[in-house]
């Protein structure tokens, strides 16, 4: 029903392209001088005219067609005269079959599609596009109406094909249901992404599923191609491959849900290498209690959380889920009455009762928007990342004034990680009077629910459990047998294993002294709640196979 429709600026900040503060001052510049939303933000110089119409066709979920990257064939052209295009600013685009594909300028209109029908014999399908790009379309209506468009040719994974051809194979109603149907199917089993890449004769389509990279499937060398354009077409590419590194998104939709697709195309030796991440914000989530955390962990985090003041690290190796944790802590120290504001690369979801900024808005530099962040006196301030020593040694002096600061690090563990709040050069003294503690995570692959069997477990596991104190006889393992739900791998989603470490003032004093890392780390061992436990913990309740627990301890 309309009514749930997400209303524009909800839609432009899911995507990434405003933050609440600029849809705030767009709402305000709308108020005061009338006119549409949209209208208000192309004249702030916050979206351009491209960026509005896709996201209010996405809106009203009615098709929408870049008249750039898609230019109208001589043969849509020649079906309909332009005095009738200009009569209703809509464009012939594509013929498929006996469909006629036709840009419009108000998609909405119903004697398009009647004039559209009548005049070619055809069904048509009407699209929004841009009114610039529709004018200029009418502009040249003749000259592109001589232009011949060259039928689609076989072609071998990596070759040079010409754009139009590219163009014409992508949007085939074939070509589209493939796509679509991957991208569903991708999101439905669990995946994180996926990859078009060349393989032999053909293209590969491989799943990156718990973070593994599993072969699903393998294209045709034509449908490879046809694919790859497809992909590249909807994030605003252009069809043909070329030899240098891009990177794109788009918005689809699955099973009602808003997924972002981010796409980064790479030459390799043998053809384009595509690889699609797929950014599903509704299947998050942001609540403490969900992040897997032991009820003793849980209870201790919340502990430091309620100083609201402090520098609070959040480490692990990339893909860990350090950026979920962050947002659920910001969501759950940032409540009413206090003031939260999330810095970010860029903003992917939004956090409700949280501000957030985007250090692309900032001239790129996380520094630069951290510093704007901190000029409104924030309660709580989550900063993505710690690239350098300016950021850390600015992140640690508001932490040190009374703030509560929650950042990540890229560490192994919670050691690794105050060795690398170190090394980026901030002083001791204050790292000391900033920190407050360090929750290190990641994530491993957890039994398949579907296929999961109770099993003995290998002599090695029974030794490392009571060497931590944990009884074999309560333990329940599984391993998952294979089914289709998991493509036979017996594993299916991924559960984080934490460890945290809490700074006491013994440990403040070490690190304000200046004394040796051997040191810090012989004090800190007998406080942690190691990785290795908690992953032990976790296989003998049958979350996780006795194998992974192993890798991890």
């Amino acid at each position: 029903m309309i009514a749930k429709r997400p209303p524009l600026g909800s839609l432009l900040q899911r995507h990434g392209i405003i933050s609440d503060r600029q849809l705030q001052s767009a709402l305000e510049h709308q108020r005061a001088r009338g006119g549409k939303l949209g209208e208000a933000l192309i004249a702030l110089g916050l979206c351009s005219e491209l960026e509005i119409a896709r996201v209010l066709a996405e809106q009203v979920e009615i098709p929408f067609v870049d008249l750039r990257q898609t230019p109208p064939t001589s043969q849509a052209l020649s079906l309909v005269s332009e005095a009738t295009a200009r009569a209703h600013s809509a464009v012939p685009v594509r013929v498929d079959g006996r469909r006629l594909l036709v840009a419009a300028r108000n998609p909405f209109d119903i004697r398009i599609d009647e004039v559209m029908r009548r005049v070619t014999s055809l069904s048509v399908v009407v699209a929004a596009a841009v009114e610039s790009q529709i004018q200029d379309v009418l502009a040249r209506y003749e000259e592109l109406k001589g232009q011949a468009a060259p039928e689609p040719a076989p072609t071998a994974p990596g070759a040079r094909v010409a754009e139009p051809e590219l163009i014409w194979a992508g949007e085939r109603p074939e070509t589209v249901a493939l796509l679509d149907g991957l991208i569903a199917d991708a999101v439905r089993r669990g995946a994180s992404g996926f990859h078009l890449e060349p393989e032999g004769d053909g293209v590969q389509v491989r799943y990156r599923l718990d973070g593994v990279m599993v072969t699903v499937r393998q294209l045709s060398p034509e449908l490879g191609a046809a694919a790859q354009s497809r992909v590249r077409l909807m994030c605003g590419l252009g069809a043909g491959a070329v030899g240098e590194p891009r990177e794109g998104r788009a918005g689809v939709r699955v099973d009602g849900r808003a997924v972002e697709l981010r796409v980064s195309c790479l030459p390799g030796s043998r053809g384009e290498i595509l690889g699609c991440r797929l950014v599903d914000s509704e299947q998050e989530s942001f609540r403490l209690e969900d992040l897997g955390l032991v009820p003793d962990s849980l209870q201790r985090l919340r502990g430091i959380l309620t100083g609201r003041h402090g520098l609070l690290l959040i480490a692990g190796p990339g893909g860990s889920g350090k950026t979920t944790t962050l947002r659920a802590l910001v969501r759950e120290v940032g409540r009413e009455p206090l003031h939260a504001v999330a810095v970010e690369e860029q903003v992917e979801v939004v956090l409700p009762g949280v501000h957030q900024l985007s250090a692309a808005r900032c001239g790129g530099s996380l520094l630069r928007a951290l510093e704007c962040a901190l000029l409104q006196e924030p309660d709580v301030v989550m900063v993505g990342d710690l690239p350098d020593a300016e950021t850390a040694d600015l992140a640690s002096r508001a932490a040190a004034q009374g703030r509560m600061l929650l950042s990540a690090v890229t560490a192994h563990g919670a050691l690794d990680a105050l060795d690398r709040l170190l090394d980026l050069g901030t002083t001791p003294a204050r790292v000391a009077n900033s920190l407050i503690g360090i929750l290190a995570q990641r994530l491993v692959p957890r039994v398949c629910e579907q296929c999961a069997e109770f099993r003995s477990a290998p002599p090695n596991l029974w030794q490392a459990l009571e060497a931590r104190g944990i009884s074999p006889a309560v333990a329940h393992f599984r391993l998952g047998r294979g089914c289709s739900h998991c493509l036979g791998r017996g594993v299916h989603g991924r559960v984080a294993v934490h460890e945290l470490l809490l700074v006491d003032e013994d440990m403040r004093y070490l690190i304000a002294e200046r004394r040796p890392p051997s040191l810090l780390h012989e004090h800190a061992r007998p406080r942690l709640l190691t990785m290795a436990s908690d992953a032990l913990q976790k296989c003998a309740r049958g979350l996780i196979p006795p194998q992974e627990a192993l890798r991890v301890s």
